[in-house]
């Protein structure tokens, strides 16, 4: 027979002191500062944010916040707070000293004998690892192995979100499809790490020489895609000609004493109102590409939707 508990026989304080979750209790009112005062917080809590009781007292949650803190899931709070209703959040904090810290927030309303909302209670645990390690594997999985840049799944995001952009700001871009010449040369005259080492080098190549804001991908074997912002169709044609000049002038190591070089050819074209999704955008280039291939290799082709119509009717 299982014993029966009065919860009368506990001093509950000493069980919330004791705990290792962080407990916050807020008035509930008012929401606007300088409310909701904060009228208790644990020792947990200043272990983990490194500010002291005195200083905590009076003040409210917002001391807490930093600018990367998400101002949807704020809102989200707020609305719940305004309603008396519970919430649950993960949210980034900002600690006495600066650092950041994810907390699994929730918040819940407490009563008063009259049934009105007089106080909230939240419960936070910090979470900063698992987040840390959830981030770490979504940049694993958006990232290619080899190069360090943007992986295909990665930049197919990238290129639908650009797209969105110009089809709802008429954000204009342009894109680079890129391929090393004659890649199976490469690894069979010198391996295959010898390959590895000249994918490497070229994106790095081109991470150095574009802007922070251009977009990177390896988007199959020696076959690289960039995005590029903000930027038209002739201006992209002259930072190509840099890439695939800058690229005939590095030197691969392939062993002691032995390097090579290597040659680009790569296709360019700029998102236009005709377009109906990225994926023609990436045809396209794919198209002008092809035609840089054969052309002859190590060279720069460009491509127009306007282009594309005058072939279909021919």
């Amino acid at each position: 027979m299982v014993p029966r508990v009065n919860p009368d026989q506990f001093d509950f304080r000493q069980i919330v002191e004791a705990a290792r979750d962080v407990v916050m209790v807020t008035e509930a009112a008012p929401l606007d500062a300088p409310g909701p005062r904060i009228v208790y917080v644990n020792p947990a809590f200043t272990a983990l944010t490194g500010y002291t009781r005195e200083e905590t007292i009076g003040g409210n949650p917002r001391m807490l916040q930093g600018g990367a803190t998400s101002r949807e899931a704020l809102d989200r709070i707020r609305t719940a707070l305004e309603r008396g209703e519970a919430v649950r959040e993960t949210v980034l904090n900002v600690a006495r000293d600066g650092s950041e810290y994810w907390l699994d927030l929730s918040i819940m309303p407490l009563h008063g004998e009259d049934g009105r909302v007089t106080h909230f209670v939240a419960i936070e645990r910090d979470v900063t690892e698992r987040k840390r390690l959830e981030e770490k594997l979504e940049r694993l999985s958006r990232t290619d192995p080899l190069t360090q840049v943007r992986n295909q799944r990665a930049f197919g995001d990238d290129l639908e979100r650009e797209f969105s952009r110009f089809d709802r700001e008429g954000a204009v871009f342009s894109m680079l499809m890129i391929d090393i010449d004659h890649f199976k040369k490469i690894n069979d005259t010198h391996g295959h790490r010898a390959g590895d080492e000249a994918l490497e080098q070229l994106a790095s190549l081109m991470v150095a020489e574009l802007r922070s804001h251009d977009l990177v991908a390896r988007v199959g074997g020696e076959e690289f895609c960039v995005l590029l912002p903000e930027t038209r169709l002739d201006a992209a044609a002259h930072i190509a000609e840099r890439l695939r000049r800058r690229s005939g002038e590095m030197e691969v190591e392939a062993g002691e004493d032995t390097s090579f070089s290597l040659t680009v050819s790569i296709g360019v074209t700029e998102a236009d109102e005709r377009d109906g999704d990225p994926e023609e955008i990436f045809e396209r280039a794919d198209r002008a590409l092809y035609d840089a291939k054969r052309g002859g290799r190590d060279q720069v082709c460009l491509r127009s939707a306007g282009d594309d119509s005058k072939e279909e009717n021919q």
